[in-house]
Order: structure tokens, then C-alpha cells, then sequence
């Protein structure tokens, strides 16, 4: 009774461990979803900008009538838009050095609850492991005394003994 106690104990163990897995995967998947998704939507955001700013300075240069002057809007468009290029490439970069970092402490959290479980678990598993081990030693001494001994060789000197007695 007391072993299937100690094995039902030790199969929700077990269960326990497979879950939290399963939990931190979920969290880190969350974590990456989120992190995508402002990158997404900040890039959306940034492409509107640049269309949005790009028609404007056509159409403010274009009322204007010169060329020479629709090619210095568009130059100047060209050097904002490649300016905020950068910058929105820099704000992508934080987001996921903030996304790793989310990462890294999940998965910090999670070593320690586990290494905690493993703990727990290997105590658990003690009993079964020390009972396995009696188990084993006891049938290894029980082989050992239901093989037969061998009958030494009988010796020249024997045989020639016992034909003359």
C-alpha cells in the first residue's frame, strides 16, 4: 500500500513537472508574440509616416511649379526618412533586448522552480531507488547460492590412491 502511494505521489510529481513545463513554453511563446507584434505595428506605423510625409512634399513642391525645388524636397524627404529609418531600427532593437531580457527571466524563474522539483522529486524517488537497490542485491545473493559448486579436478595422484585402496 505504501508503494503505490509513494508511486502515485511520484507520477503527479511528474504531472507537476510536465505542466510547468508546458506553462513556461506558453509564457515564452506570449512573451515572443508580443514582442513581434510591436515591432509590427510600430514599422506600420513608421511606413504610413514615410508615405504620408513623401505626398505631402510632392504636392507642396508641385504647387510650387520648380523641378529644382521638387528635387530638394525630395533629397531632404529622402535624408528624414533615411534618419528615421534608424531610428525606428534602434526602437526594433530595444524591443528585443526588452523581449529577451522578458525571455531570460521567465527561463531563470523556471530553472529555479525546477531545480527545486528536482530536488523534491529525487527525495521522493529515494524510497523506490533504495528499494530497488535491496532488491537487486538480494537477488544477485540469491543466484550466487542456487549455482552449483564445481567439484574440484580430481588429480593423477587421487585417481591411482583410490584404485589401490
Amino acid at each position: 500500500m505504501a508503494t503505490k502511494r509513494r508511486l502515485n505521489l511520484l507520477k503527479r510529481k511528474l504531472e507537476r513537472l510536465r505542466q510547468d513545463s508546458l506553462t513556461l513554453v506558453a509564457s515564452a511563446n506570449k512573451i515572443v508574440y508580443a514582442g513581434v507584434q510591436k515591432i509590427a505595428d510600430r514599422e506600420l506605423k513608421a511606413l504610413n509616416d514615410y508615405y504620408r510625409a513623401a505626398v505631402k512634399a510632392i504636392r507642396d513642391a508641385d504647387r510650387r511649379g520648380s523641378y529644382k525645388g521638387l528635387a530638394q524636397k525630395q533629397l531632404d524627404l529622402l535624408q528624414r526618412t533615411v534618419n528615421e529609418v534608424i531610428a525606428h531600427a534602434r526602437e526594433a532593437l530595444q524591443i528585443v533586448a526588452e523581449t529577451r531580457a522578458e525571455l531570460a527571466a521567465l527561463v531563470d524563474q523556471h530553472r529555479a522552480g525546477a531545480k527545486a522539483g528536482r530536488a523534491k522529486l529525487k527525495k521522493a524517488t529515494a524510497p523506490a531507488r533504495r528499494a530497488i537497490k535491496r532488491v537487486k542485491t538480494a537477488a544477485g545473493r540469491a543466484a550466487r547460492k542456487a549455482r552449483p559448486r564445481t567439484q574440484a579436478a580430481a588429480t593423477p595422484a587421487d585417481d591411482a590412491s583410490a584404485a589401490q585402496g
